[in-house]
Formats: C-alpha cells, structure tokens, sequence
C-alpha cells in the first residue's frame, strides 16, 4: 500500500466563489461517479477538465446545475492520482442541503457500467482512511436523502463496492497507526498535500 499522488489543482479550478466552512464541519465523504465529458476519454479526464465543464452554464450543461461553480472537491483519475480542486475549506454544489458537511469526491468512470479501477480503489480507500480518522462517514451521492433531485439516479453506482469500501477504510485506518487524535489525521492528509 503507497500513498496516493495528490496534485494540486486548486488555482486552475476553483470558480472564486468561495463556500467557506471550518474542516471540523465536514463530517461525510459523499462519492459521485463522473462519466459525462463530450469527447474525452475518461483516462484523459482530470481536475482541470471537469472544472471547465461546471464552468459551461449553458441549457443542460454540467454548469448549468450548479450556477457555473465546481461541483467537486477532489476528483479521482482512472490512474489513482487525486486531484484536489478546491480546498477542503471550500465546497461545490454537489449534494443539496448536505454541500456544506459533505466532501464531494469525484471518481472518474461510470460505475453503473463498471468498476473503479484497482488504483482508484486504493486512492479512495487511503482518502476515505484519513477521513474516518477525522470523523467523517462514507456515503454514495444517492444513499443521501436529499442529496439528488433524481430518484431514478444511482450514483455512483452498483459498481462502486460501497459496503467494501467502508470496510477496507476502517483495516486500512488501523494500519496507519495514528490513533484516535483526528489531528494527527489531518496532518497526514497535509503532509500528503492535501491544502486545507
């Protein structure tokens, strides 16, 4: 197990329309799958593309949904890397009244198609252990009340192993050794990169 490659993508990213929270009032990850780039293969969908896309408010566009502002936190690439895109002080428009409490992450794919790939998994799983370790639960996007306005929507998927998820944060939380101090978690997430 290695620990993730975090880039910094918050300057190319972020809307300048700040949603300022303390990160002690995060208090869920909420897992989106994201698949809806016209022309771009999901292997070439980063942090940077997916914010250009919220920024196209056009008539049914992904911007449109959420008045031009990135909706995501952190998008996850099919090769692992983490992009972070706004800081964890920020956070988009997501999942309704839960946008404020919840981090919005981002996996790259369409996991009512397939699955995560395996570097996914561990990215997802490494950021899910930290957050467990500061008191965050995990949820899928859909599994929120609330959080959609699309009853029909599965998101992220029946792909996404959630239940397996959940299980293998809280072994991989025990092997990092760092207690029951959220502190001492959150500086991990720091020390990884993570800007906050």
């Amino acid at each position: 197990m290695v620990d993730p490659i975090i880039r910094n993508r918050i300057e190319e990213c972020a809307d300048g329309k700040r949603h300022g929270r303390a990160i002690e009032e995060i208090r869920r990850a909420i897992l989106h799958r994201l698949s809806f780039a016209p022309g771009i293969p999901d292997a070439e969908l980063d942090g940077a593309a997916v914010a250009r896309m919220f920024a196209d408010r056009t008539p049914y566009a992904a911007g449109s949904y959420t008045r031009g502002e990135m909706a995501y936190g952190i998008v996850i690439l099919t090769s692992g890397v983490i992009d972070q895109c706004l800081e964890l002080g920020d956070h988009g428009q997501h999942a309704g009244r839960w946008n404020h409490t919840g981090l919005g992450i981002a996996v790259v794919g369409d996991f009512t198609q397939h699955a995560p790939t395996p570097q996914q998994m561990e990215s997802l799983t490494w950021l899910c252990a930290q957050g467990l370790g500061m008191g965050w639960s995990i949820h899928g996007h859909t599994e929120i009340d609330g959080a959609s306005n699309d009853p029909r929507k599965s998101c992220p998927g029946p792909y996404m192993r959630l239940d397996w998820l959940r299980e293998a944060a809280v072994q991989r939380r025990k092997s990092l050794g760092l207690g029951s101090d959220p502190d001492r978690y959150a500086q991990a997430l720091y020390g990884a990169g993570v800007t906050f």
